[in-house]
């Protein structure tokens, strides 16, 4: 009788284990790290996600100039992501997520649906974060400045946000 209960023990005990082992970590924690955009054509996008509130945002279009720098914070519900730049500007839809070890999947949940695909990277590569320019600059001075790199070799301004 002993020996039984001892068994029955046992088995609990594993099955406890063994399903503790099965759950899956929330999209809010799998989401933690470095992103470069994929397929996007005209345009090259790094962002990296810490905290689990706080975002930065590297983007460069045409592959000329300098990147422009963003930050801000987020939150996941669910599969929901939604976000608010520092300056207080909502970003420009909310995303719902799609994670898998090292592919991250954004779709748009307004206008189009359009889907953005990011691979997993080490880290946002250093020249990158050496050369972006602050785009949330708030000083009027600086704002000129900021401006004034911002603009790509034909004179034509970048889209302030790619998110």
């Amino acid at each position: 009788m002993k020996r039984i209960f001892l068994l029955i023990t046992a088995a609990v005990a594993a099955i406890a284990l063994l399903s503790g082992c099965n759950k899956e970590t929330p999209l809010s924690e799998q989401i933690t790290g470095s992103w470069e955009l994929q397929d996007f054509e005209g345009a090259s996008v790094y962002m990296q996600f810490r905290d689990g509130v706080n975002f930065t945002l590297y983007q460069q279009f045409g592959g000329v100039g300098s990147y422009g720098l963003y930050t801000g914070t987020y939150s996941v519900n669910g599969n929901i992501f939604s976000g608010i730049y520092s300056d207080g500007v909502e970003l420009g839809s909310q995303y719902s997520l799609s994670i898998s070890a090292e592919e991250l999947v954004m779709c748009s949940q307004s206008g189009l649906g359009t889907s953005y695909r990011y691979t997993r990277v080490d880290e946002v590569p250093q020249e990158v974060r050496d050369n972006a320019v602050d785009m949330m600059v708030e000083d009027e001075e600086d704002s000129e400045e900021t401006e004034d790199a911002a603009t790509k070799a034909d004179g034509a301004s970048l889209p302030l946000r790619f998110l």
